[in-house]
């Protein structure tokens, strides 16, 4: 029995200090900066535990190749005295985002006693605006030591790319980027062309419900302003070229994928209304010139392009302003403080179209009440279809609001973004 006893003492005395050495080791990023300029160096550490016997290192980093480049990588002294390392080239890393770096024991030293802290620094430089991630391929991270295994990190760093660099020995931002500068500008120029079509809109349409109502009136006078109103109506017309305008201007701002989506999207939206009305026009022409020469064919070819031109500026232009909506409220700012306007903007934008959809409906029904009272001389069907259609004008005034509330938001947002600079 005791020989027993004594063999269990002497195996725990080989076991003990295997058991102390069997520790996990955590591996981490940590970022020297969060907020840089364009053209600004940044520098991520990776870090380890105390690790005894670090025989072999590989580590795995994949970073934002959009925003950041690359440069170079910096061996700690003790890394570098007693291991051979290898590491991936910057133009193949820049290329596919993706730094490898791997280290293994020289051949005349046994294990290395590392106290814990940096073994790696990653330089890279900014060099376009947004939110740069920077993270550890858990999947390709390995340490070779004595016992247990390495936990790695692998949640994504993130650096804010601001649109202001350093210059000889100016401070940070007191230099703006031209870049920057202009697209503020496109950005303030694309806000100022929808609160003008809103305007325009708006003008147009108040001026075709109130026209009307007065071109109804028996009084001569009012009838006339009634009709000098509906005449003025033609405002509404103008509405879609600032749309499209507005959607240039966003598209050239330098500022994301999805901030050039909205862009193109409201240029298709301005630009529809537009081909809408040209093949109405070209129907009414058809039209026309069956009648004059007796076309049953023509004047039958003639409606349908109107019919058709019209139903395509209602229906298409609310579907294109509803995506530059969505579009811009997915959209990633550079400048954290102007986010928030952005995405108001994008809602604004949806919800206008959503409300111009609603016109349209709106408008079919009161003018399908309209024609049945007219036909079964029903003066209550009539008069419901007049107050329906009035609510169609009503609809798309709000959408011409929240258009200009979109348009208020996007400058509010550039200027923001102006006096960060």
């Amino acid at each position: 029995m005791k020989g027993i006893i004594l063999a269990i003492v002497v195996l725990s005395l080989f076991l003990i200090p295997n058991f102390s050495q069997a520790r996990n080791v955590s591996i981490d990023l940590r970022m020297l900066k969060r907020f840089v300029n364009i053209g600004d160096e940044c520098s991520v550490k990776v870090n380890i535990d105390h690790v005894g016997g670090l025989e072999g290192i590989n580590i795995s980093i994949s970073f934002d190749n959009q925003r950041l480049e690359y440069k170079s990588i910096e061996e700690e002294i003790l890394i570098g005295n007693f291991m051979e390392s290898k590491v991936s080239d910057p133009k193949i890393s820049n290329s596919d985002g993706k730094i490898e770096y791997s280290a293994i024991l020289k051949t005349s030293v046994t294990g290395i006693d590392f106290p814990g802290g940096t073994i790696l620094t990653l330089n890279f430089v900014a060099n376009s605006f947004g939110h740069a991630w920077i993270r550890l391929n858990g999947w390709d991270c390995s340490l070779e030591y004595q016992g247990g295994r390495p936990i790695i990190n692998s949640k994504k760093k993130i650096i804010t790319v601001r649109a202001t660099q350093i210059a000889g020995n100016l401070k940070v931002n007191e230099l703006k980027n031209q870049e920057s500068q202009n697209s503020g500008n496109y950005l303030l120029n694309a806000g100022r062309a929808l609160e003008a079509s809103a305007g325009l809109k708006c003008g147009g349409s108040g001026a075709l419900g109130i026209g009307f109502a007065l071109s109804q009136s028996s009084d001569e006078g009012l009838m006339e302003f009634g009709r000098i109103l509906l005449c003025g109506s033609t405002l509404s017309l103008i509405s879609p070229y600032y749309i499209r305008k507005a959607g240039i201007q966003l598209s050239r701002a330098n500022f994301g994928d999805q901030i050039r989506e909205s862009g193109i999207a409201l240029q298709k939206c301005g630009s529809s209304y537009y081909d809408g009305l040209v093949i109405s026009i070209l129907g009414t022409g058809l039209s026309a010139g069956g009648i004059i020469k007796k076309s049953e064919s023509a004047q039958i070819a003639g409606v349908a392009f109107i019919l058709g031109g019209l139903i395509y500026s209602s229906i298409v232009p609310p579907h294109y302003l509803s995506t530059a909506g969505s579009s811009l409220g997915k959209a990633e700012f550079p400048f954290m403080e102007a986010n928030l306007l952005l995405h108001e903007a994008g809602m604004h934008l949806v919800d206008a179209g959503g409300l111009q959809y609603g016109g349209i409906i709106s408008l079919l029904g009161g003018i399908t009440a309209i024609a049945y009272g007219l036909s079964n001389n029903d003066e209550s069907s009539l008069m419901a279809g007049i107050g329906v259609s009035g609510l169609s004008i009503l609809l798309n005034i709000v959408a011409d609001i929240r258009i200009g509330i979109a348009g208020m938001r996007l400058v509010k947002a550039a200027t923001m973004m102006e006096s960060s600079n």
